[in-house]
């Protein structure tokens, strides 16, 4: 939950707690502070916007979010960009630590921005898409506010698409972006409960199944979804289902499904991006998984580019601390397959996006999603 929810529930429930409290401070800050012998430390924007507490105007505390969940805004820290590097260990971590007593520690960012920069997507022009147990979408935009002849809270704000989210990575960047619940968790819990004995042969039966041939419409909620449309309480819905199904038509449909939700995230995406953004994918359940890739750049009727990266947020993180320092940076990630789209195929999937909009409209019901805004 947002930090809102989470503040309000413990006002209600735990307000003696509330009390206590003299400096609210993330993980990260918290860990810096107690490096550094302070009472509290900074905390970049881009936490802060991860939080839902940020005034994306001017990149402050919201003053009003603040006041309406209940906390002392003398108790909130200090936000800052994540490049602000914080030098010097107390002790024993001075001791303990003698080849960091005088590196510079940068702020912590969303782990989702560390995900693009690793991958390779730093700006408009490459789609960070990434399926692990979970899967999202994501691209960096620039903070126009931040280059014209206005400041940033005088500046006009660009709309956020409907049900996605944003946050700041830095003054000059914000990632945009929406995820989804179950990505390759829902293979892994057909896998087991269908009772899978060889992978390699199943895979290559649903690869042999005409696109949408299979009959099935899933709405693939295993534990709710998330963007666009946020029924939290969604579950997984089969519908179709005759004696003629087999495992391999649900694993299929089950890959179409995941990559129609995929491409409600992407339309929404579109306007705000050039001609021509190119898909970058990883995962690890793309890796493996060639079938899927293809149903991705056929729902998507975009080339989906597959990198060989390891530890993409990590890297990202050494990314952003190279940016910090002013040195050079390292090539892309290489791409090692690319699936390219089968108009057919898209043309198909078109009509099994509009069926599953339509279960999802009788089983979930329609949604009104509003427009957020983003300084741009």
């Amino acid at each position: 939950a947002y930090a809102p929810a989470q503040l309000l529930r413990l006002a209600a429930e735990e307000p003696d707690l509330i009390n206590q409290v003299t400096c609210w401070q993330t993980l990260a800050a918290s860990l810096f502070a107690r490096w550094r012998g302070q009472p509290r430390a900074p905390v970049s924007n881009s936490e802060v916007g991860w939080t839902g507490m940020l005034n994306r105007r001017n990149l402050t505390w919201d003053e009003e979010l603040v006041r309406r969940v209940g906390v002392d805004p003398r108790h909130l820290p200090t936000i800052s960009d994540y490049a602000q590097a914080l030098v010097g260990l107390a002790e024993p971590w001075a001791s303990k630590w003698p080849e960091l007593a005088k590196t510079p520690f940068f702020l912590a960012v969303g782990d989702g921005a560390g995900a693009n920069l690793g991958s390779g997507c730093s700006d408009n022009t490459r789609i960070a898409l990434t399926i692990g147990t979970t899967g999202a979408m994501r691209v960096v935009l620039p903070n126009e506010s931040q280059h014209g002849e206005h400041s940033p809270g005088e500046a006009g704000m660009l709309h956020v698409p409907a049900g996605l989210w944003s946050y700041p990575i830095d003054s000059n960047r914000w990632l945009v972006g929406g995820s989804l619940t179950d990505g390759g968790s829902l293979f892994s819990w057909l896998h087991e409960n269908l009772a899978v004995d060889d992978t390699d042969a199943l895979l290559a039966a649903a690869a042999g199944i005409p696109s949408g041939a299979h009959g099935l419409t899933i709405l693939p909620f295993l534990r709710g979804e998330r963007a666009p449309g946020w029924a939290t309480e969604a579950a997984l819905t089969i519908s179709g289902i005759s004696p003629a199904t087999t495992a391999a038509h649900i694993f299929r449909a089950a890959f179409e499904a995941v990559a129609l939700r995929f491409r409600l995230i992407y339309d929404r995406l579109r306007p705000l991006l050039p001609p021509n953004t190119e898909i970058v994918a990883s995962g690890g359940a793309l890796h493996e998984n060639r079938l899927w890739r293809q149903i991705l750049a056929d729902v998507l009727q975009a080339p989906v580019h597959l990198i060989d990266v390891d530890e993409a947020t990590s890297r990202g993180a050494a990314i952003l601390a190279l940016q910090a320092l002013g040195f050079p940076l390292p090539p892309d990630p290489p791409t090692v397959h690319t699936a390219l789209p089968d108009r057919e195929a898209g043309a198909i999937y078109a009509h099994a996006l509009s069926r599953q909009q339509e279960l999802y409209d009788r089983v979930i019901g329609s949604t009104q999603l509003q427009q957020v805004e983003l300084p741009g």
